[in-house]
């Protein structure tokens, strides 16, 4: 008849065995993803900034997933901000662009009309 010990022993020897493998069948294969940050305060301060980024990345590390992070402000466009498949990801290796958490990005294509002067008539 065995002691306890000899069992709690037998028992810890097979989980540190088992450990690892379990980790990495579970983790091996999550990838890091490559974070793009943009803000107009930041070092990327366009989203067509992070797009020409983007690109270049998938050239280079076609097999890395990709995010897009657009922090809150106002991004004014000239022109239309086109995606086409060059931007886009696959399945594996997905690119997402997103706003970030809490934030309340604006993409604008808008002008800025100034020096209005109301009328008599309040208009």
């Amino acid at each position: 008849c065995q002691t306890w010990e000899y069992y709690q022993g037998h028992f810890m020897n097979c989980f540190r065995a088992i450990i690892p493998v379990f980790l990495v069948f579970c983790f091996g294969t999550l990838r890091a993803e490559i974070v793009i940050e943009v803000s107009p305060d930041g070092k990327l301060r366009t989203i067509e900034q992070a797009q020409i980024i983007v690109r270049k990345l998938r050239q280079e590390e076609p097999s890395e997933p990709i995010r897009v992070v657009v922090g809150s402000g106002t991004y004014l466009i000239s022109e239309p901000l086109l995606f086409g498949p060059e931007d886009g990801g696959m399945a594996e290796s997905s690119v997402i662009y997103e706003a970030a958490p809490n934030a309340r990005p604006v993409i604008s294509g808008g002008k800025t009309i100034g020096k209005f002067t109301a009328q008599a008539d309040g208009i």
